[in-house]
């Protein structure tokens, strides 16, 4: 039992290495979303649609993301693309009714 402990751990060490900068770049992604939604809550809408669409671009990309770079582009008087952000966030599918009752 412990000589497949030590193979099974051995194997499971060998994968989550191959994994490493891929989840690094995806723990990146969601920082940057952060971030972005940090500078929305500031009203520094430039920096909050910069850092969401990083995030976006590197995997972050969940709806509620996708939410948060509509108000940063309806807050800058960019339409539709806040139009094209919420259409993206309504094929994800949100989870929050809250979410959901404004992109009705």
């Amino acid at each position: 039992m412990v000589l497949l402990a030590v193979l099974c751990g051995g194997i499971l060490l060998g994968l989550q290495r191959g994994r490493a900068a891929g989840n690094l770049a995806v723990l990146q992604a969601h920082e940057a979303a952060d971030r972005g939604r940090l500078a929305l809550d500031e009203k520094r809408y430039d920096d909050a649609r910069a850092e969401l669409r990083r995030g976006i671009d590197g995997g972050s990309d969940s709806a509620v993301v996708w939410i948060w770079l509509a108000e940063a582009e309806r807050a800058l008087g960019r339409e539709d693309d806040a139009r094209r952000a919420e259409a993206i966030a309504r094929e994800k599918g949100v989870t929050d009714p809250r979410y959901r009752l404004r992109l009705r």
